[in-house]
């Protein structure tokens, strides 16, 4: 379109898109990080470059900002049967200290996001998202979630950092002592990390052993920064977003020695999902088939479907 002289008017310029910071943007600044767009957030997606860190991850061990995540407590005695209603896996069976894999679905069996359940309590359920999905998944949650179970969406109060690599265990085990080293794959607890009070998991997404660190966002910078100190010995780097992805071990050629820790959630989602479809099969024979009878959310037709497609969890 122009103007009647032929002259085309000026262009209005584009909003500007605001984007959310981690308490650990100064850390990534001051360490050269290339920032770049990420789920409504500024991310560090690398520092010296894509191969190296993703070469530290394999031989040493990397260290992420995971901030961005979105965090879901649930608390009350009915907490752990209204998440294993919402959610594939055999939730009902976490024992305290024991995180799953699993597909957050709808009625109809679609996925509205893969996530982390750990229960840290007896009565207490943290459920981790990812980061693009946090208000549509505290959306779908909040339809579907009963009274007596209370909720809250943390993600905006928590700092997340991962620690992954062969060496994770011995650098982590420096900051927040030797017990951490001994969980278990999808193990968790509450401890202290740098003085600061962390709930930490044997968790993570880039096919290699490692940890994840949950902790106010107060704390991060401490946490961050004593990690650093502690893994200098031990070749520990800072890593972007884009060494955890499938791409990074194509660029590379390389691939772990260990089995992906995505294929684990994969397979620990699989086997889950096929026992929550039989038991929601088995309730059923014996519930009432009203919808307000206190039914699963996931169908077993539901969870059949949701079987097949755990072997394709999605990015962070």
């Amino acid at each position: 379109m122009t103007t009647t002289g032929g002259v085309p008017p000026p262009r209005t310029p584009h909003a500007r898109v605001s984007l959310q910071r981690t308490p650990l943007y100064p850390e990534h600044l001051q360490l050269g990080a290339r920032m770049v767009p990420f789920a409504g957030y500024e991310m560090p997606i690398q520092y010296t470059g894509i191969v190296a860190e993703h070469r530290a991850v394999r031989e040493a061990a990397g260290l992420f900002d995971l901030s961005h995540m979105g965090e879901f407590h649930f608390d009350g005695a009915a907490a752990l049967a209204a998440v294993d209603r919402l959610v594939s896996s055999d939730i009902a069976g976490l024992e305290v200290g024991q995180a799953r894999y699993g597909l957050l679905c709808n009625e109809g069996g679609t996925i509205v996001d893969d996530v982390i359940v750990y229960r840290t309590a007896a009565d207490h359920v943290l459920m981790v998202v990812n980061a693009a999905n946090v208000e549509k998944d505290a959306a779908h949650v909040r339809r579907h979630l009963p009274k007596d179970v209370a909720f809250a969406e943390r993600s905006a109060d928590t700092a997340l950092i991962a620690i992954q690599g062969p060496r994770a265990a011995d650098i982590l085990a420096k900051v927040a002592g030797g017990s951490v080293a001994a969980l278990q794959p999808f193990g968790v607890k509450s401890t202290r990390a740098a003085g600061a009070e962390a709930t930490i998991a044997r968790t993570g997404y880039t096919g290699e052993d490692g940890f994840e660190v949950f902790i106010d966002n107060a704390d991060a910078v401490q946490v961050w920064q004593a990690l650093l100190v502690a893994g200098r010995g031990d070749a520990l780097v800072p890593v972007g977003l884009r060494c955890g992805s499938r791409r990074a071990s194509r660029c590379t050629g390389m691939t772990s020695t260990r089995r992906p820790a995505r294929s684990r959630r994969a397979s620990a989602g699989r086997a889950s999902s096929t026992r929550t479809s039989s038991a929601v099969t088995r309730s059923r024979s014996r519930r009432p088939t009203a919808p307000n009878a206190g039914s699963s959310v996931l169908s077993s037709t539901a969870a059949s479907r949701a079987t097949a497609t755990t072997s394709r969890p999605m990015a962070r």
